[in-house]
């Protein structure tokens, strides 16, 4: 559907009959709105990030698999088969997109929750010293 943008006047397609920008316009309206609301933005999308975060944390069980660690701080996702090296080359990304990603895929198997000390020695030593004894 063609219509007129609201801002720049131009004739062009929109997905939605409820906008009223251009794809370019609105894009550009975007960036002019955070960069006006910085800390209100900033806020929302920590907001998010948080919620997000734990929704991935409880999801997987919201405890430390190796050493049973539950402080909501220290937990943080791992890669079971030791292939995050490899999906932050693909997807080049941060730690907010993995989690996103995460949720967007259903919560795929391939992971699992370790504390900070757990999962940096499992990708350091191989293995976690609290894994040693149990082999």
């Amino acid at each position: 559907m063609n219509r007129k943008c609201s801002m720049c006047h131009q004739e062009t397609e929109f997905t939605s009959s409820k906008e009223h920008y251009c794809k370019l316009c609105k894009t550009k309206y975007n960036a002019i709105w955070r960069a006006n609301n910085r800390e209100y933005h900033n806020a929302r999308v920590t907001e998010w990030y948080q919620k997000l975060r734990r929704e991935v944390i409880e999801h997987y069980g919201a405890k430390c698999i190796c050493c049973g660690e539950s402080q909501y701080e220290f937990l943080t996702l791992d890669h079971k088969n030791n292939d995050g090296h490899i999906e932050r080359k693909v997807y080049k990304n941060s730690q907010t997109s993995i989690m996103a990603r995460v949720k967007k895929a259903n919560f795929p198997n391939r992971y699992q929750i370790l504390c900070y000390n757990c999962n940096h020695a499992k990708a350091n030593l191989g293995v976690c010293p609290h894994q040693k004894g149990k082999s």
